[in-house]
């Protein structure tokens, strides 16, 4: 159980990651058109009707990410490497007997900017917006605080300490589909859908206190943590991808529903 809840945690994590890296790129493209402050040095657009659009995204993408993840306080951009999470928590039901809810606090993502951008690939006009975003991480390495709390037929099992994770060539697509709308005589997106299904080629997983601090037990637990994460990993993919879908097209329309399409991607 110890290994499928830090399987989940890391992927939410990483996506979340990817969310912020995301907006963040927009909000500030959309800062240099609207001109509601200086535009920093780093910063130039791609027009959507370029037919060099995707390799325009691809490098302006690259050139501004480092910038990015060190902050830029004149845009009120927060640092990003490492990322931090003050809390995520999960509920799920194992089985009929078996109930587990854990939750993490202080979770700290570092090695951000390893970040590869690999391809853009577009299909953007006038009446719709799909984009698909390639992006590769070599190593991703979490930690945080960690609180379990485990009901076996209502007997608890609750567990409480620290948690790493090192996460070895994360690799996914980002797919965004929207379609526009007007409103006040601006045209602007609204995300239908935002996915992604990352790949994990390794993952190391260490938490204390397990068990209460029975070290055969949580060496136990961790070995086969180590061993079989991917097995837990892959039959929880289809549950996450609709929970990520869910979760970035509301974070991702925060920014498109309030800036205009234009002013997002312009059209020359």
């Amino acid at each position: 159980m110890v290994d499928k809840k830090i399987a989940l945690e890391s992927s939410l994590a990483t996506m979340k990651t990817q969310v912020c890296l995301f907006v963040v790129v927009v909000v500030v493209f959309s800062l240099e058109v609207q001109g509601q402050g200086k535009r920093p040095d780093y910063l130039a657009l791609c027009a959507r009707r370029d037919p060099q659009f995707n390799k325009c995204m691809v490098e302006r993408i690259r050139e501004i990410v480092p910038d990015l993840l060190a902050g830029d306080p004149e845009l009120d951009l927060p640092a990003l490497n490492p990322v931090h999470i003050a809390e995520l928590s999960m509920d799920t039901d194992i089985t009929e007997d078996v109930r587990s809810r854990m939750l993490f606090k202080d979770i700290n993502i570092y090695n951000t900017d390893s970040i590869q951008i690999k391809d853009v690939r577009s299909n953007i006009n006038d009446n719709k917006l799909e984009l698909e975003v390639d992006i590769h991480f070599p190593k991703l390495f979490l930690d945080g605080e960690y609180r379990s709390d485990v009901r076996f037929r209502g007997l608890p099992f609750i567990n409480k300490g620290s948690f790493n994770l090192t996460l070895g060539d994360v690799s996914m697509t980002m797919k965004l589909t929207g379609k526009p709308f007007i409103k006040e005589d601006e045209s602007y997106i609204q995300l239908q859908h935002f996915t992604m299904s990352p790949k994990i080629e390794s993952l190391d997983v260490y938490a204390s206190n397990l068990f209460g601090g029975n070290k055969e037990l949580a060496n136990a637990a961790l070995s086969i943590a180590n061993k079989y994460w991917f097995i837990f990993y892959n039959e929880s993919l289809p549950f996450l991808e609709e929970k990520w879908d869910t979760l970035m097209t509301d974070i991702a329309n925060n920014v498109f529903l309030k800036v205009p399409y234009d002013h997002m991607f312009p059209s020359n």
